[in-house]
């Protein structure tokens, strides 16, 4: 009996410290309230997938906001680290880039090639067209990123 009690004792204790960690993070000072926004990235008129997007706010606010396309172009946008975007007008930047020609074993040589995906347009804040109105209402955007390019980069 004094087994059974000890065991189910230990037991409801570590079960406890398990269920007291902190699962909700706490926000930082400041923080904004966020509206959850999915981004859907096309090119060409098809899911861009494995792409980074960056939301840079217009108001030069410190809260930006990102995230990366799964394989059907959608994009979770977070801000950090919390899932939403603060109301606000954003400039977008969509980079993907590649490499080729990495040496397969330690004795190889060569330089890897670096080559972006998305036109250069779109990888700058300051030329870039895509931009985005977040409020309450903003839910699911289609952001078209151009033709498909492969461009060296390095």
């Amino acid at each position: 009996m004094n087994r059974l009690f000890f065991v189910l004792v230990f037991c409801c204790g570590f079960s406890g410290v398990i269920g007291c960690s902190d699962s909700n993070p706490k926000k930082p000072e400041g923080f904004p309230t966020l509206y959850p926004v999915t981004l859907i990235l096309t090119q060409e008129g098809k899911p861009l997938a494995e792409t980074t997007v960056t939301l840079i706010a217009k108001n030069k606010s410190k809260w930006g906001s990102s995230g990366f396309s799964n394989t059907d172009g959608k994009v979770e946008l977070k801000t950090n680290g919390f899932i939403g975007v603060p109301a606000g007008q954003f400039n977008i930047v969509v980079t993907k880039t590649i490499s080729e020609g990495m040496p397969t074993t330690p004795d190889e040589t060569g330089n890897p090639k670096t080559y972006t995906l998305i036109e250069k347009i779109y990888t700058d804040p300051n030329t870039s067209p895509l931009t985005l109105e977040v409020t309450s209402e903003t839910k699911d955007v289609t952001l078209e990123t151009g033709k498909a390019v492969k461009i060296r980069i390095d």
